[in-house]
Parts: C-alpha cells; structure tokens; sequence
C-alpha cells in the first residue's frame, strides 16, 4: 500500500511538469526566462510588476540585424504589466548574430527582399499563432527595430488577424508587400527623420499611403534621433500606448 502511495506521488509530480499542449502546440512553462515555441528559441521578461501566471497582455519584441532583443534597451520605462517574448531567428550573420534576411532595405533587388521578407513572416507568424494558443483570449503587440520592425510590416500586411496592435521601429515595407486594403491592426511607427540607413523619407511616404488604406495610422519621425537609431525615439511611451489600446481585445 505504501509502494503503491509512493508510485502515485511520484507519477502526480511527473504530470505536473509535463508542458501544456493546446491544439497541437506544446507551451512552455510561463515561469521560464528562456524555451523553444514553434521553431524559435525565445527570451522570456515580464514588465510592469507582471508575475508570470498572470493573464496579462503579451509583447512580441523581434530582433534587428545581427543583436538580440533587449527590453532595458529599447523600451525600458514600458510600465504597464505585459509578458514581453523575444524570439531569435535561426539565421546568423558573420559574427554569430541572429538576422531574419539578408537583404537590406538600400538593395537595389527590391523583389529578393521581398521574397526573403515574405519567407521569414511566414516563420514569425507561426511563433505568434503558437503564443496565442497557449494564451488564449490575451491581446498581442508586435514590435521590432529595423530588421525586426520590417518583420512587424510584413507580418500585419501578410496575417491582417494576426496581432491586435503592431510597433514598427524604424522600419520600411516594399511597396510589393503593402496590402491593397490596409492593415487590420492599428499602427504606430517610430522613426528618426534623419536616418539613411533605412531611409525615413522612404517611410514618410509608406506610412502616408497606408492611411489612405487603413483604420488607425500613426507615426512619429523624430528630428533629434541621429541616424539608425533608437536612442531618442519614444519607444516606451509607444509601447504603453499600445498596451492601454488593446485592454478589453480579445
């Protein structure tokens, strides 16, 4: 009896390490720093005085050219409670870095980028189906700095149900890839006026068109922000923003 007691202990110990599965994806403890969702390796921080068992809205925070994700970086002073999921492509540059494509916005061959950009949406987008299913009915913000904020694009123009709120961080879309009727997803992008790397007057006129296409557009290009940069753009209070938006989406 004993033997017995003890055998069923242990079994109940073992299931209750087992992983979550939902609808064929196996989630991962929501406790974790890091995993693996769909493919991708992925960092794990909750903001805002979030616990991990929380219910609480989640940011889908992807990477640029070559660097991980850092939300101290980025959008450090972001306080609303949000669960913030940094995935890594599988792809590296030269120096060990993830990237998502290797083409860059200045290429002439804007079609190649396309066509890589469309390959690596597809791949992104699974990662964000896979967390809505293992957070079922919590609303989802996608942001990402210039290779990551282009994925952003193309992912609200490719999969329109995809996210609720979408946080394009210097970032460009080819016009090959601008949906015909506009985002479903409202749109705030950030941008430094003087930046050449990915041409913001490139974008000025992106964003331009897709207000004539889509719902709810905004945009700031900000003077002071030199070059390809981040430092002075207002990511944090974007971010906040975007989480006060989406409370009560489903």
């Amino acid at each position: 009896m004993i033997v017995e007691m003890i055998v069923g202990a242990v079994a109940i110990a073992l299931l209750g390490k087992k992983k979550k599965r939902s609808r064929g994806v196996t989630c991962p403890d929501p406790g974790i720093s890091q995993g693996s969702l769909a493919g991708l390796r992925f960092r794990q921080e909750m903001i805002g005085g979030a616990q991990a068992g929380q219910q609480v809205a989640i940011i889908g925070f992807f990477h640029a050219r070559g660097v991980q994700a850092t939300v101290k970086i980025s959008f450090p002073s972001a306080d609303r409670p949000a669960r913030v999921l940094m995935p890594d492509s599988p792809m590296v540059n030269a120096k060990g870095g993830p990237l998502w494509f290797q083409g860059r916005a200045a290429d002439q061959d804007q079609e190649s980028l396309a066509y890589e950009m469309r390959a690596q949406a597809s791949r992104a987008a699974a990662f964000v189906r896979a967390v809505r299913q293992c957070y079922p009915g919590v609303p989802v913000v996608v942001t990402g700095y210039s290779q990551g904020g282009m994925l952003t694009l193309a992912m609200g123009a490719m999969y329109p149900e995809l996210a609720n709120f979408l946080v394009p961080v210097s970032a460009w879309l080819p016009e090959s890839m601008w949906p015909p009727f506009g985002f479903s997803a409202p749109i705030y992008g950030l941008h430094g006026a003087s930046d050449e790397t990915i041409p913001s007057d490139r974008s000025l006129t992106m964003y331009a068109a897709f207000e004539d296409t889509s719902p709810e557009v905004n945009y700031e290009f900000v003077a002071k922000q030199p070059g390809h940069g981040t430092k002075y753009l207002p990511w944090s209070n974007t971010i906040r923003y975007a989480l006060d938006s989406v409370q009560g989406y489903s």
